[in-house]
């Protein structure tokens, strides 16, 4: 979230290890990868939590049509194969 809320962020951070010269650049590039995945891992994390909740909130939302009969929501997807053709 503190990419998106300040981009310059990651190139502050990276350009600290520079004052060490040549030496200072390797340490920089693995500097900037660190953050990099870093924000990787953050970014997945969030979208996992985010489908958890799609399939929590999926699985809620169907619950109910377990307790309908079958023949209705047979006839239900029946009319509606009729109606898509």
């Amino acid at each position: 979230m503190a990419l998106a809320e300040d981009p310059f962020s990651v190139l502050t951070t990276a350009a600290i290890p520079f004052s060490g010269g040549a030496a200072g650049f390797g340490r920089a590039a693995e500097a900037l990868g660190d953050i990099s995945m870093a924000g990787n891992e953050q970014l997945l994390a969030r979208l996992m939590n985010m489908v958890e909740k799609a399939k929590k909130a999926e699985k809620n939302r169907t619950k109910p049509l377990l307790s309908v009969p079958d023949d209705v929501v047979a006839n239900a997807l029946a009319a509606a194969q009729r109606a898509l053709s």
